[in-house]
């Protein structure tokens, strides 16, 4: 019973986040979401500064109007070094569409999303050097 307790809010942020991130797409809820910058498509990359947990961290991408990409990284500002940890597709109604759990390690990148968010992250804990 605590395990579906559980599951269903859990299910329930993530169709909070994902209708957030589409409200905020269209220009609403600017305090819940940081614009790191455009994807190839023209799509705003934002960062979600509720589900921000020390060095972890989420960046929400619209892959269609009817798709989101939520991934998950994690920071670690002393060594310069940025991980994605997961990532996860919804359907506008925030039905989970596919997941994939692999970490992987990225160059930083001046200027990219992930690269913007590992910079907001690491100035808001104080790291030094940022």
């Amino acid at each position: 019973m605590v395990y579906l307790q559980r599951l269903v809010c859990g299910l329930t942020s993530a169709v909070i986040s994902v209708t957030g991130f589409i409200a905020s797409a269209s220009g609403q809820d600017s305090d819940k979401f940081v614009n790191l910058g455009f994807n190839s498509a023209g799509s705003p990359m934002l960062l979600d500064i509720k589900s921000i947990r020390g060095t972890n961290f989420k960046i929400y991408q619209s892959l269609s109007s009817e798709q989101v990409l939520v991934n998950s990284f994690n920071v670690s500002c002393g060594e310069a070094r940025l991980f994605a940890t997961g990532s996860v597709s919804y359907t506008r109604d925030g039905v989970k569409l596919s997941e994939s759990k692999k970490r992987q390690e990225f160059q930083y990148q001046q200027g990219s999303a992930a690269s913007n968010a590992m910079q907001f992250i690491c100035r808001r804990i104080g790291a030094r050097g940022w």
